[in-house]
């Protein structure tokens, strides 16, 4: 059974083979009851998401659990609800996310490493 979907704008291809890559947006239904609550409350799919970050060649997931978090992304996926996710990635994500673009990015996220979640 494959557990990964990608949902790649311009290639509908076989989910055998997932390659990370920095910037990539993952969603998930979270194995609790707060997750059924959100669903049904906002009729949602999946109600966690975060985004994806390469380092040192190992897939990292930026996401509030709590506090905002690198989750591995192995993790993050066992997280889940049947281990499962889905994976979208930027239309002309190579022309659009720029290295120098990617490293404010994650510059970014980097400074709210260990904040509170803001249900606000």
């Amino acid at each position: 059974m494959c557990f990964v979907m990608i949902l790649l704008a311009l290639a509908a291809g076989g989910c055998s083979r997932y390659s990370p890559r920095d910037g990539d947006i993952v969603f998930q239904a979270p194995r609790s009851n707060q997750n059924e609550v959100v669903q049904l409350a906002t009729h949602a799919v999946y109600s966690r998401m975060g985004m994806l970050y390469v380092q040192e060649g190992k897939p990292f997931v930026f996401e509030v659990a709590g506090t905002v978090t690198l989750t591995p992304l192995k993790r993050w996926i066992r997280k889940g609800k049947d281990e499962q996710y889905v994976v979208k990635r930027l239309k002309e994500s190579d022309r659009l996310l720029t290295t120098n673009g990617l490293e404010k990015i994650k510059g970014t996220a980097r400074q709210h490493l260990g904040k509170p979640y803001d249900a606000f």
